[in-house]
């Protein structure tokens, strides 16, 4: 694959963000446990299963097992791994198909800083942490893309993306797919100049207006910003509380006027509308997904447990 991070343009188009305030998600605020092991790493390229480059010399980086990588969910984000002998933070920029759930791969010189080199397979916990590095978003597409079918990476981000989508003619947000090797994907392609929405596993939603398929790295004016934690969910914009949240069952809405909802799975499917002030998701499998409440326009993470 050519490397397209050696050019980079920053983009000249006007963007917005929109943020919301939501509990906080349980792949950003869970210990896991598993074990820790070492390998090569992918220092000095982009070989890992995440397409990301990763600087000659840099070896805090790590390869997640398949099942907490998640279709490359996980890619770009940075997990802080505890020890017998201290911590280190790493980024998810690989996957290891043979490890168990909860099961981290890192360089050897990673695993040192936490356990003897010697001991080669050790107990490990880890959470998601917000990434050190961060300046603003950066957007590449993949070789190959055009208006017939695009493929879209964004990176540099301070938590990992939940999805991305594209504005289709009709008005619509467009739900793209992602791929195991961290590009999402619209098959049949989008027209320059685009407009794409991603949403964080915290919910928070950043627009980018005016994108144009180019083979060079987009620099964007924005980040994610940092969750705000609550007991609810509630737009800071609007009125509406959204409660209890993470559910089992049923969230219900509390605020003025009528409650006309859409339920969205994590790739931005609608699963349900209606209009009522409870939500009913008991008949759904644990995980991510989005409440729009269309007389605002404001769309609420919910998480199912």
């Amino acid at each position: 694959m050519k490397n397209l991070h050696l050019k980079i343009k920053p983009v000249k188009h006007i963007t917005f963000v929109l943020c919301l305030v939501i509990l906080s998600s349980s792949a950003q605020n869970t210990i896991n446990s598993g074990e820790g092991t070492y390998y090569t790493g992918v220092a000095g390229g982009n070989s890992g299963n995440c397409s990301i480059f990763v600087a000659a010399g840099d070896y805090l980086h790590c390869a997640l097992n398949t099942i907490d990588y998640d279709t490359a969910a996980a890619c770009g984000g940075y997990i802080k791994v505890n020890g017998v002998k201290g911590s280190v933070t790493l980024q998810i920029v690989d996957r290891c198909p043979e490890c168990k759930k909860g099961d981290v791969d890192m360089t050897q010189e990673a695993f040192a800083i936490i356990d003897d080199v010697v001991n080669g397979r050790v107990p490990i916990t880890w959470e998601y942490v917000e990434n050190p590095n961060t300046t603003n978003v950066k957007i590449r597409f993949k070789e190959g893309s055009s208006k017939y079918w695009t493929a879209i990476q964004l990176y540099d981000l301070k938590y990992p993306i939940a999805t991305l989508e594209y504005l289709g003619a009709n008005g619509d947000w467009v739900a793209m797919e992602r791929q195991l090797y961290n590009f999402f994907v619209a098959t049949n392609g989008i027209a320059s100049p685009m407009q794409l929405r991603a949403i964080d596993i915290n919910g928070t939603a950043l627009v980018f207006n005016g994108i144009s398929i180019t083979e060079e790295t987009i620099v964007t004016s924005q980040q994610f910003s940092k969750a705000v934690l609550s007991t609810t969910t509630q737009d800071a914009l609007t009125t509406h509380v959204i409660y209890p949240n993470p559910t089992k069952s049923k969230v219900t809405i509390k605020g003025s006027g009528p409650k006309h909802w859409q339920l969205l799975d994590a790739q931005s499917r609608v699963l349900k509308t209606g209009v009522s002030s409870q939500v009913d998701l008991s008949a759904y499998q644990q995980g991510l997904y989005f409440l729009t409440l269309l007389e605002d326009k404001h769309t609420y993470k919910l998480v199912k447990h």
